[in-house]
């Protein structure tokens, strides 16, 4: 017996949304796996996996091991390619900082789902924060499944609960709603230079304005972490010839941001106003001695 035509329609519009609703909700079970030297990896799916910044021929060599095609980076410093292309891996650059995944990092990270070939290995440096959000981006895309699906390939990863624009920005991610970008992908991007996130710290210090009304622990806490981070970033990228004066006063001064980032929450304002004192004087010094 054959079925009317309205009811053939019918039955197949019932599968095709049965099918989108097990993509939509279908949850990954990202798992930590000790691959080589390899530090922080974590297994999302057969063809998606996080983990630090490989370091030479042997942490290629492993990734090509576990068949992966194409390694993207999210960190700022430049990536080895010459070294992954000796183990026959592809590189993708998409950079991006702790505070949050800018528009048209999320654009590149969409198209990247779309072209790039599988598997992929998503690294930042140390693979912790970054890493894990940029390859949770790529799991919604690729997926469209549920925010608290994506965070948790974050949590997974031991993302630090303090980098709260990239848990934002990955849990409103809406990838559906997303662009995708029209830039090609680069094995190597621009960075900022070391000007360029001085003014990223110099923006984020003006914000910074604890008992001001309207000012919440939580937008202290991401500007705190922006000035933290990109003093870190200054220093990792300092050049070797750098005075050495230069690179003991960024110590210091990340020191005491990280005591300032600690301390966001702290029912004390006159010790956060004792930190912040405390940072804007290292500042100060350190300008007057190498800027000013």
């Amino acid at each position: 017996m054959r079925l009317p035509a309205c009811l053939l329609a019918i039955a197949a519009a019932c599968l095709i949304a049965a099918c989108a609703t097990a993509h939509i909700t279908a949850p990954a079970s990202p798992a930590a796996q000790k691959i080589g030297g390899l530090q922080n990896v974590v297994r999302i799916t057969d063809w998606l996996w996080s983990g630090a910044q490989p370091e030479g021929a042997q942490d290629f060599q492993s990734l090509a091991d576990l068949g992966v095609r194409t390694i993207i980076s999210v960190d700022g410093a430049q990536p080895d390619v010459e070294g992954a292309t000796l183990a026959g891996l592809s590189y993708v650059h998409i950079p991006f900082g702790y505070d949050g995944i800018p528009e048209d990092a999320r654009a590149q990270l969409k198209l990247a789902t779309k072209e790039c070939e599988r598997p992929i290995y998503v690294h930042c440096h140390h693979g912790k924060h970054r890493g894990p959000a940029g390859a949770a981006i790529i799991y919604r895309c690729d997926t469209n499944c549920r925010a608290e699906d994506a965070a948790e390939i974050m949590r997974v990863a031991g993302t630090g609960e303090q980098y709260a624009g990239l848990w934002r920005d990955v849990r409103e991610f809406e990838p559906t709603k997303a662009r995708t970008s029209g830039q090609p992908l680069r094995e190597r991007a621009d960075v900022p230079d070391f000007t360029t996130r001085m003014a990223d710290i110099d923006r984020a210090w003006d914000r910074f304005t604890p008992g001001k009304e309207g000012v919440s622990a939580a937008s202290l806490l991401e500007d705190a972490v922006t000035i933290e981070e990109n003093l870190k970033e200054c220093l990792r990228f300092l050049d070797e010839k750098a005075d050495p004066g230069l690179r003991a006063k960024l110590e210091a001064a990340i020191l005491d941001a990280t005591r300032l980032r600690e301390n966001t929450d702290s029912a004390d304002s006159r010790e956060l106003e004792n930190l912040q004192r405390k940072l804007g004087s290292d500042c100060q010094d350190c300008h007057k001695a190498h800027r000013n």
